[in-house]
């Protein structure tokens, strides 16, 4: 007969199986795998996210819910980093039915009371919502970016400051001025006539504390020119905080030539028939 003292064996699957235990109800999708990659445990959650059953997972390869897509790198790296402290990243695993998801893993190994790695711990969340809101936002980023770059309208991007962080190329057409000769530099310095300037400070306080504004008034051009235009100011919030301040402006040069004309003429017509009524005034009276 041979015998051998399994109780340091038996310690250690006892606190493996308390480990589990305890890990069953949480929301996380939990896995716990021995050495050589082989499942030992996996929780409730895993089970519904995967739609295996425990029968079909326990003594199986953690592989068969890696998809094949994952860098073959960064899963040869999770294992010696998990041995050096633990690996976070993403990957993407794969369900029963063969669809895959990306999921946010993070590892741990556990250790016997030699200190020796005993199993490794993998606790993942789905992110899959996570990754389709990203991509929302990455899209309407560059919706908006196109729309910012594209606008026929000049638009600035400021910061709190009313310094310029960002012009468009309309922008540049209007004003006289590239990005790089006064990105950093205040724009009230910039295209505001010296004396528009206690005028143009009330703008940027009224859109700074949070208020939309729509104003006619007239700028200054990089070549000394003034051109009258519209001023739209909205606010950039972040959590109810204004962090910035988008400035369009609207050339109305040729609405201000046209009712300059408008107004000339009506002036034109008026003298016209003064002069008129005094002719037939002088007339009548020499009759």
């Amino acid at each position: 007969s041979v015998f051998r003292d399994i109780t340091e064996r038996k310690h250690t699957e006892e606190e493996i199986s308390m480990l589990a235990h305890s890990l069953r109800s949480i929301n996380e999708c939990v896995s716990i795998t021995d050495m050589e990659d082989n499942i030992i445990f996996v929780n409730q959650s895993f089970l519904n996210t995967y739609g295996f059953n425990i029968d079909e997972l326990i003594g199986k390869r953690i592989s068969m819910v890696r998809s094949p897509n994952n860098p073959l790198e960064v899963v040869r790296e999770i294992l010696p980093a998990t041995l050096r402290g633990g690996w976070k990243g993403e990957l993407l695993n794969r369900k029963k039915d063969g669809t895959e998801f990306p999921i946010f893993l993070s590892t741990t190994i556990i250790h016997d009371k030699e200190k020796k790695p005993l199993a490794l711990i993998g606790v993942a969340t789905d992110i899959t919502e996570r990754r389709r809101a990203e991509q929302e936002i990455i899209s309407q980023k560059n919706r908006f970016a196109q729309l910012f770059e594209n606008s026929p309208i000049a638009i600035v991007l400021l910061d709190d400051q009313d310094k310029i962080i960002h012009i468009n190329e309309s922008f540049s057409a209007l004003f006289g001025y590239f990005l790089e000769e006064i990105k950093g530099q205040s724009l009230n310095d910039i295209i505001v006539p010296p004396e528009l300037k206690e005028e143009a400070e009330s703008y940027s306080d009224q859109t700074r504390e949070g208020n939309q504004i729509n104003k006619e008034s007239y700028r200054k051009r990089k070549d000394g020119s003034n051109v009258f235009v519209q001023i739209i100011g909205v606010p950039v919030a972040v959590n109810d905080k204004t962090v910035g301040i988008y400035g369009m402006y609207v050339d109305l040069t040729q609405r201000k030539d046209a009712e300059d004309k408008m107004k000339s003429a009506k002036e034109l017509a008026e003298q016209s028939d003064k002069l008129k009524s005094e002719f037939l005034a002088q007339m009548s009276h020499e009759i």
